[in-house]
């Protein structure tokens, strides 16, 4: 199991964010953020929340993500491409790359979060 570091975070205006695609890595705002940090300060808000995993070994034919928490709701993305969605606070749920134009590298690993 590893830890996934080196976030960062960018502020969107609306849910409706997400239905519009990642914002581009060189859009300027985007900031290092620290798990367990409030990037809301304790507001309602939306935001991108951004990492780059490392490269996986040669023959890895999947990865399974697993978050123990997200303050609230998450929308996944993995390479811009949009795994799914989680509903819920502070509740444990994970997902599965296993697609090969997900496993393409890097991989990165991009969140819409509703909080």
């Amino acid at each position: 199991m590893l830890t996934l570091t080196d976030w960062r975070f960018l502020k969107a205006r609306s849910p409706e964010d997400a239905d519009q695609g990642l914002p581009r890595e060189d859009t300027g705002g985007w900031e290092k953020y620290s798990i367990g940090k409030d990037a809301f300060n304790l507001k309602k808000g939306f935001g991108w929340f951004s990492t780059t995993l490392n490269n996986p070994p040669a023959g890895v034919t999947q990865i399974q993500l697993e978050f123990r928490s997200v303050d609230e709701n998450a929308t996944v993305f993995v390479n811009g491409i949009r795994l799914g969605r989680h509903e819920g606070w502070n509740s444990p749920f994970g997902f599965t790359i296993n697609r090969a134009d997900t496993l393409r590298t890097p991989i990165v690993l991009t969140l819409f979060v509703e909080n």
